[in-house]
């Protein structure tokens, strides 16, 4: 004897289809709102990375301490508020990794190469600054990828 019949919980079929629906408009809406956020996140990266390098770079003991400051303070403040927005983007896993690892190669040789040798040289660090943040801004200009919720 099968079960099949339907019962009062059952969904009719344009219920179902309702239901579905709402549920694709739900995911549209919300991969919009984490696309926006990880390019919101990206763009501020850029902002920060230019700062800190001209920083660095150009305002000698006192610049490099606060340039050095900058970075984890911003990564704190970035940790908190991706912590608060509650949308996992999947964008965060593939091309954010390879925006951070090219960041973090551009922002490293910039240092080593400008450090002390180009200190106070705004002709190599106002360049540096920019191309370390080519990454960030890249990724973030990005269109989403369909199918993908971030």
């Amino acid at each position: 004897m099968s079960n099949d019949a339907p019962t009062a919980t059952t969904p009719t079929p344009r219920e179902a289809a309702a239901a579905l629906d709402l549920a694709a408009r739900s995911t549209a809406r919300t991969a919009g709102i984490g696309h926006r956020w990880v390019r919101s996140l990206l763009l501020a990266w850029a902002a920060m990375t230019i700062a800190v390098v001209l920083l660095v770079g150009l305002g000698g003991i006192p610049g490099i301490v606060i340039g050095s400051l900058i970075g984890p303070l911003f990564g704190g403040t970035i940790a908190i508020w991706a912590a608060r927005q509650g949308i996992r983007a999947r964008s965060l896993n593939g091309r954010y990794l390879l925006a951070v690892v090219l960041w973090a190669v551009l922002y490293g040789a910039t240092l080593v190469l400008g450090l002390p040798a180009q200190a106070g040289n705004l002709a190599y660090w106002l360049p540096a600054a920019l191309v370390t943040a080519v990454p960030m801004v890249a990724v973030a200009l990005l269109p989403r990828h369909a199918g993908r919720t971030a």
